[in-house]
């Protein structure tokens, strides 16, 4: 049984099959031959017209994994930095600090800022020192126009002055945010 209905999967003389009709091929007409040799002289000039641009597409696809490499390198960084400035790191140690996190192993790695605060208490040098809490705007102690204190025991707000303005809060300005606006405007048209 082994022998018999078995089927090879290596075609030998004996298996291969004639051409359809039973015949051999003949020789191929000097016009087919002609075509087919003009033909293939024609895909290899365009084969070594188009070698070039392949290896430079190639050279340029490479540049550009390295550029968006170095982007997502850049953009992690640039969030390192980030926190490490919300948690108030001093400008200048910025890089320096950023570097030290991302050298760190990123596996069980704690989040920058996290990081951050426990460089903090360690090392305090890297941050800047607590800001006091911002106090409360004063009243400007002169009155520009008679040198006079102004009257304002009433608990009114001061009057708006470019001075004023700069050293106020984000709350004072967004509570005082319309009047700034149309004071301003009203001095422009001045």
């Amino acid at each position: 049984m082994e022998g018999e209905n078995s089927v090879s999967d290596n075609p030998t003389p004996e298996t291969t099959q004639a051409p359809q009709g039973g015949r051999e091929p003949g020789p191929v007409p000097y016009g087919t031959f002609a075509a087919t040799n003009k033909a293939l002289r024609a895909a290899e000039a365009e084969l070594a017209r188009l070698q070039p641009l392949a290896t430079e597409a190639e050279q340029l696809r490479q540049q550009l994994e390295s550029a968006n490499a170095a982007i997502e390198t850049a953009k992690a960084a640039g969030a390192v930095k980030l926190d490490l400035a919300l948690a108030g790191a001093e400008g200048s140690y910025l890089d320096y600090l950023a570097g030290r996190y991302l050298g760190t192993p990123a596996e069980g790695r704690p989040s920058a800022s996290d990081w951050a605060a426990g460089l903090k208490e360690s090392e305090r040098a890297f941050f800047r020192a607590s800001s006091p809490a911002p106090t409360t705007l004063q009243p400007p102690k002169t009155n520009p126009d008679n040198g006079t204190l102004p009257a304002h025991g009433d608990g009114a707000d001061p009057p708006l002055t470019d001075e004023l303005i700069a050293r106020m809060d984000m709350a004072d300005y967004q509570r005082r945010r319309d009047e700034i606006m149309a004071w301003m405007t009203k001095k422009r048209a001045r």
